[in-house]
């Protein structure tokens, strides 16, 4: 059975704990269809739609990553562990990445942890997967690659499994 699960409030948490109720129950072999938020909580379509911002539904005092779920498994038990596959990873329309400004292991392996915070936004194309940005007036491309799990994969398609424990 195929699970498409839109953007809601009430999917959304930033934090992990067993005792949030799971927002789905889907069984071994079902397929779930879904749509991420960025780091800082948002959301937009395209560059015509207006950007949203989420809140988490835990009202975390201190959210983290933003993420949706938890999603049960009939028949998990505690202690199993899971396999799924990601099918399909499309990029959204944008993108974006700092550098320096705080300090963070990055910033501080590379020494700008007190330099001023530096932003780049990004265009994604995910028919030709390319990512543009412009620093300095310069236009620059790269290459998109996916990140899932452990697995890397160049194109949108990827079926590499991920293993979760329960």
């Amino acid at each position: 059975m195929h699970h498409p699960l839109s953007l809601k409030q009430q999917y959304l948490h930033g934090s992990f704990s067993n005792s949030y109720k799971p927002i789905l129950t889907v069984e071994s072999g079902d397929s779930i269809t879904l749509k991420t938020l960025d780091i800082e909580w948002g959301y937009s379509t395209s560059k015509n739609e207006e950007y949203r911002i989420y809140s988490s539904r835990e009202q975390e005092e201190k959210p983290q990553h933003p993420m949706i779920g938890p999603i049960a498994i009939k028949g998990a038990k505690p202690g199993m562990v899971l396999e799924g596959k990601s099918n399909d990873i499309v990029p959204g329309w944008y993108g974006r990445n700092w550098a320096g400004g705080m300090a963070n292991w990055q910033n501080n392996a590379i020494s700008i942890a007190n330099t001023d915070r530096i932003q780049l936004d990004w265009e994604l194309d995910s028919e030709k997967m390319i990512g543009s940005t412009s620093i300095h007036s310069k236009l620059f491309h790269v290459a998109l690659q996916q990140f899932m799990g452990g697995s890397r994969s160049r194109s949108k398609r990827s079926r590499s499994p991920f293993y979760l424990p329960t």
